[in-house]
């Protein structure tokens, strides 16, 4: 199984915001390089041996799985995007959110990448954009 296959499956069975999930996210999509210039800087901040790459990640992550804005940032170039909240008015459920994307040229439900939550919105959308990431 591949590395966003499985950030995908956790995402889904997550109940709400998780830095873990948010570092592992962070790692997949890759770090730009001046993340990676920022990294090297904190980690020789004040002669300290402590910090480490891992610590800088696990603490500067976006907060993909809270932040509708840090979710968006995860957008493949190209794609169109929605999400929605629904709740049957019928049922004491919680509301299921839902999060979607599609390439600019088509309007195809077969070319939708989709993903869904029970935690938020932010989730539902990362879920859907590492799915079309996924099939990049």
């Amino acid at each position: 199984m591949s590395v966003l296959a499985e950030l995908i499956k956790k995402l889904e069975k997550a109940t709400g915001p998780d830095r873990e999930l948010d570092a592992a996210i962070w790692l997949a999509r890759g770090l730009t390089e001046q993340d990676e210039r920022r990294c090297r800087e904190w980690c020789k901040m004040d002669g300290r041996t402590d910090l480490t790459r891992e610590r800088f990640i696990a603490a500067w992550a976006p907060l993909y799985t809270s932040s509708l804005d840090a979710a968006l940032s995860l957008i493949p170039e190209g794609l169109r995007w929605g999400v929605s909240r629904s709740q049957e008015p019928t049922t004491p459920q919680p509301p299921k959110f839902h999060g979607w994307g599609m390439p600019m040229n088509s309007c195809l439900a077969d070319d939708e990448f989709e993903g869904r939550s029970e935690a938020s919105t932010a989730i539902a959308l990362a879920v859907a954009c590492l799915r079309a990431r996924e099939g990049q």
